[in-house]
């Protein structure tokens, strides 16, 4: 019982060539940052975080997605609109867990204006959900992907806009959820698929997966030899 449970605890920690080499970026980014605290090296490590976050985690559905970032919508414009606890806090953590986009060639504090990781791995979310649902489907062009990742993009832009044109904080999901979830169900509608893409699911798959496993194939019967 004891070299099982040790068998089942045992960690692989070696690593290849591209792994190391990897690592060893990583270490001096990260300590490039820790000394410089450099905006570039945030957004790196931010953007980096963000793609961990998406590649590992999975809404699950469609309909979960939409709930999600209809909720996430509503309390975006409340601590933003109706409060500047969400400003404050985010800028007095001092890590990368924002992206700063700079306003001015100056490296003061004020010239810098921020996007919460929260307002890229949520969509991004929703994006990579729409991507397996293509996949799925068997389409090519990836339509529900590709148009929703252009809305997103649009979003973000326009988002930026109005932070900068109004010097005044924004709830980024404000124009981000509508952009999203607007143009996947514009594309659903125009090609006939939207009951399809709201039903999709990606836990009802996985459950049907485990519920019906592999038959053993039966083995044929032995013919019985004839005497000579």
């Amino acid at each position: 019982l004891i070299a099982s449970i040790a068998e089942q605890t045992t960690v692989d920690l070696r690593l290849n060539t591209l792994q190391q080499v990897c690592w060893g970026i990583t270490i001096i980014l990260m300590i490039g940052y820790a000394c410089t605290k450099h905006w570039l090296l945030n957004n790196l490590i931010a953007v980096s975080l963000c793609i961990g976050g998406i590649e590992s985690i999975s809404i699950g559905s469609i309909r979960t997605a939409a709930l999600l970032l209809a909720l996430l919508f509503v309390y975006d414009i409340t601590w933003v609109f109706g409060t500047d606890v969400m400003v404050t806090v985010a800028k007095g953590i001092d890590g990368p867990v924002k992206l700063l986009f700079r306003r001015s060639f100056s490296d003061e504090e004020k010239n810098f204006s921020m996007l919460g990781l929260g307002d890229v791995v949520v969509p991004g979310l929703f994006l990579a959900l729409l991507l397996r649902f293509d996949v799925t489907q068997k389409r090519r062009g990836r339509p529900f992907f590709r148009s929703t990742l252009l809305a997103y993009s649009l979003g973000l832009a326009l988002t930026l806009y109005v932070m900068f044109r109004f010097d005044a904080a924004q709830p980024a999901l404000l124009y981000l959820v509508p952009a999203c979830l607007g143009m996947a169900a514009f594309v659903g509608l125009c090609r006939g698929e939207f009951s399809q893409f709201v039903s999709y699911s990606e836990e009802e798959e996985a459950t049907a997966s485990t519920a019906s496993p592999r038959k053993p194939r039966a083995k044929s019967p032995k013919r019985a030899k004839s005497p000579k």
